[in-house]
């Protein structure tokens, strides 16, 4: 609904010496209401950072197998300029000059703004609806800044970091990239998994040497409250196999191997290839 009008006008404390500018300023924050703050935490959201050539999609692709979870591919590293339309926002907010006239703007409508683009956008027609859990993979976001910056817009997502621990076997885009900078890419998103990290429970490692084991993704499924579901095979964004024990199968087919998961004791078949 619309915002409650009994604070305004504004505070004209702003323009002291103005009296175009407080007329303005009244007018324009009668006209423009900024809404109710929103809980950034009422939510549910899922995301997967990634290194590159780190299994990621393969991830993607398994956590959409799962019941009423939609985490969407890569988007260009677009939020990077959510981040640098704040820091714009920011600096008309420090402005009180008659060329920057403008209402202060809420950081925490901001951020829902930010949360609401990427709940629609992640859910569509996708399960009919019915996602609770939403997110996105992306492998642009391998820095400090970037990620704290997605932790402060969404302060109780869980984030899966996907890496190679192995970083000698890179090919294609990453391999022209020094051993010191992969490593260094590496490390970094272990360190979020790590004791060092204050906000640690929020987050999971995923490297890619790891997408065949059982246990690993067993754990993931309990620390995504999916404890009802068990891993039965790892589904690879190329369609090859992992099978539990570690043993690799290619031409997965759903309908004679059962299922990704069993969910209930139902076996959970992956998406066809290219559905959202």
């Amino acid at each position: 609904g619309w915002a409650d009008m009994s604070g305004y006008p504004a505070d004209m404390s702003r323009y002291p010496a103005n009296d175009t500018a407080r007329r303005l300023v009244t007018v324009s924050h009668q006209c423009n209401p900024t809404g109710v703050a929103c809980d950034l935490c009422a939510r549910k959201w899922l995301f997967v950072i990634a290194t590159g050539r780190s299994g990621s999609t393969t991830v993607e692709q398994m956590l959409n197998a799962l019941p009423q979870v939609q985490i969407t591919g890569e988007h260009a590293g677009a939020f990077k300029y959510w981040r640098k339309l704040w820091e714009g926002m920011e600096i008309t907010n420090s402005r009180k000059t008659m060329p920057f006239l403008h209402e202060h703007v809420s950081q925490n409508m901001f951020y829902c703004h930010i949360q609401d683009w990427y709940w629609k956008h992640s859910d569509g027609t996708c399960k009919n609806g019915e996602a609770t859990v939403h997110g996105f993979k992306e492998v642009r976001y391998n820095d400090r800044a970037n990620i704290d910056w997605l932790k402060e817009v969404f302060p109780c997502a869980k984030f899966i970091f996907s890496y190679r621990e192995d970083v000698s076997h890179y090919s294609s885009f990453k391999e022209k990239l020094s051993k010191e900078y992969l490593e260094e890419e590496r490390d970094l998103l272990k360190w979020y998994t790590s004791d060092e990290n204050p906000w640690n429970s929020q987050t999971f490692a995923m490297p890619l040497e790891a997408l065949g084991s059982t246990q690993r993704w067993d754990n993931l499924l309990e620390w995504i409250e999916h404890p009802e579901c068990k891993h039965q095979f790892t589904l690879h964004a190329n369609h090859v196999v992992t099978m539990g024990d570690g043993s690799v199968a290619a031409g997965f087919n759903s309908d004679d191997r059962g299922g990704v998961y069993l969910c209930n004791g139902e076996p959970v078949p992956p998406l066809e290839r290219g559905s959202p």
